[in-house]
Formats: structure tokens, C-alpha cells, sequence
């Protein structure tokens, strides 16, 4: 981080345009005075950065940002840490500058019901930077329409918002070990449902199997209000193996066939695209498809090329975690 005075910080961003706002964050497009460019900006008050763990996950979204270098993720600019001097503390807000793309995925499934072309492009995009974030040892954990964007002119499809990700060394057992995912329950794998601390990359693998879903039809495919009816919602579609079954109290008696498959749920949907899309919602993680199967796929034999697919060349291992590290020394 590098730290400059609030007042540099009014100076150094114009043209400021508000685009959101959450609990803790504002985002902001503006015109950066340093590399004049418009930039999406994330401001953080440090302020409402309480808890040990609320300031972990901002350092490691700035850590995991700086990383990643791939045509399908958004690319960081800086991160800057403003001080107050007649503040008691001396930091007062982070400012992460990101590339700026036009919209989001929910916005453009909203306004327009994609073709097959478009849905199949922007699918090859995701799992294009699935792939990379995965060989990064990143798990997204917040894969939704809206944390995907797109450029309209380009058709360039990033994935984004990266506040809630984790670092997954492979070479290590973590389950047990993660902190419960927050993602929108319509996202949630069954595993993060039924076991919040038990999961891996193949949570993002069912989210971009939810997220192909929307694009094909143009709305949520498990639109559950809470967890018991997002489980029950995706048993009604989804086979479950007999070892899944045990797992989910009252669907024994069916023996896990679904009721409402997931071609009479998209009946319009070509017979790839669906095999495609049962491969990413399998039930148990240990059968769903990852980034790099699922690249390879008939579906997208059009795009495929594997020369032009990297991986990560300088993955986080487990000693990049954050704990026990402080914003002074992140600077």
C-alpha cells in the first residue's frame, strides 16, 4: 500500500461518479490524475473495518488482485491508504483503482436475452479466468451475474470483486479450516449449504454452472429464499448419488432422481450446452467438472485453445495467507 494524504486523495481523482455502495465500501468511477485514465474505484473506511477478520479480507483482495495478470479478470491500478493527521488514527480509507468496464452480467442478462453465440463466448471467457484463478490456488467464493463485467464494444468478459476470495493451497487440507462463505444463496453449492466450512475451487465451479444457467434462460435457476429451500430447490433438478442421498433428509424415497431435470427446466437448450451445465451442477464436488475439463468440452470446441489458456506461473502457496499481518506492514 502506499499511504498519501487525504487531501492528495481530492485532488488526485475527478469527475467522480458514484456506481454503489455497500456495508463498508463505496464504489466510484473517476478520472485518476496520475495515469489519466477513468478508473472503478473501491473506497474502504478503515473506520468500519472493526474486526481483525474485515481488515484480513481487504489485504488479501489487494494481495490476490496484484497476482493476477489475465485477459478475464480485472486488472488492479494501485491501492492507496489515506492518512488524517487530525484523526486519532492515522489511516483513515483504502483506495483500490481497477480497471473500469462498461456493466455487468446482471445487468445484461436483465435488459436482453442473450443468443447462443453471446452465451457461449461469455461462458468460455469465465472459465477461462476460472482456470487461472484456480492455478493461482484462488477461490473466487462470490461468483455472481454481478461481480462479472463486461465491456460492450470489446464483448471482453472479467471477473471481479474479489472481497471475500480465499487462498487454497492445494498441497494442504484446509477443509474444516475456511470461514463461512457469504455469497447470494442462489450461487451456493450444495456443499456450502449442508457443510459451510468444508469446500474448495469447485464451489466456483457450480456458481458458473448457475451463472450459464441464467444466461441460457434469462433467470435464476435455484431462486431460493433461504438455505432448506435453495437444497430443495436444487434436489428437484439435480441427481443426487446414494451417498447424497444420506446427506439430505427426505429424498431417499426417490432415490435421488430428480423431478424436474435440468433439460425440462431448458427445454430450448441444445444437447451439449446441457451436458455441459450437468457437469458443472453435480451435487457432490467430487464429481463436478473443473475450469480446465471443462474448457475442453464439445460445447466450446468453437474457442478452444489451450495455447491460449494459461495458468498461473507463481501461485500462492499457504504462507501468503494474511494472518497475523497488519495494514502498517502491508505498506
Amino acid at each position: 500500500l502506499v499511504t498519501v494524504d487525504l487531501n492528495d486523495i481530492s485532488t488526485r481523482y475527478r469527475d467522480i461518479c458514484p456506481l454503489g455502495c455497500g456495508s463498508r465500501a463505496l464504489i466510484f468511477s473517476a478520472i485518476d490524475q496520475q495515469c489519466r485514465r477513468r478508473l472503478a474505484v473501491k473506497k474502504v473506511s478503515l473506520k468500519q473495518c472493526t474486526s481483525s477478520h474485515t481488515l484480513k479480507q481487504l489485504l488479501r483482495e489487494i494481495r490476490i488482485l496484484r497476482r493476477m495478470d489475465h485477459d478475464n479478470v480485472v486488472r488492479i491500478h494501485h491501492a492507496l491508504a489515506s492518512t488524517n493527521s487530525r484523526e486519532s488514527m492515522p489511516l483513515d480509507s483504502v483506495y483500490i483503482g481497477m480497471e473500469l468496464m462498461d456493466t455487468d452480467l446482471r445487468s445484461v442478462i436483465e435488459h436482453n436475452q442473450l443468443s447462443p453465440s453471446y452465451v457461449k463466448l461469455f461462458m468460455y471467457q469465465l472459465l477461462r479466468g476460472l482456470k487461472y484463478m484456480h492455478s493461482a490456488n484462488v477461490i473466487h467464493r462470490d461468483l455472481t451475474p454481478s461481480n462479472v463485467f463486461i465491456n460492450i464494444d470489446t464483448l471482453m468478459l472479467k471477473i471481479g470483486d474479489f472481497g471475500i476470495s480465499r487462498i487454497l493451497d492445494s498441497d494442504y487440507e484446509h477443509s474444516g479450516y475456511l470461514s463461512m462463505a457469504t455469497t447470494s444463496t442462489w450461487y451456493q453449492s450444495p456443499e456450502i449449504l449442508l457443510h459451510p466450512r468444508h469446500y474448495d475451487q469447485y464451489a466456483d465451479m457450480w456458481a458458473a454452472g448457475c451463472i450459464f444457467a441464467e444466461m441460457l434462460s434469462g433467470k435464476p435457476l435455484f431462486p431460493g429464499s433461504n438455505a432448506m429451500e435453495q437444497i430443495d430447490t436444487i434436489v428437484r433438478s439435480v441427481a443426487l448419488t446414494t451417498e447424497s442421498c444420506g446427506e439430505v433428509y427426505g429424498v431417499r424415497g426417490n432415490g435421488g432422481i430428480p423431478s424436474q431435470p435440468l433439460r425440462d427446466m431448458l427445454p430450448h437448450t441444445n444437447r451439449m450446452a446441457i451436458n455441459l451445465l450437468s457437469q458443472l451442477l453435480t451435487f457432490s464436488p467430487k464429481d463436478r467438472v473443473s475450469a480446465v475439463d471443462a474448457l475442453i468440452h464439445p460445447y466450446l470446441d468453437c474457442y478452444g485453445m489451450v495455447n491460449d489458456e494459461p495458468s498461473c506461473l507463481a501461485p500462492f502457496r499457504l504462507e501468503d495467507e494474511l494472518d497475523g499481518i497488519s495494514l502498517v506492514e502491508m505498506q
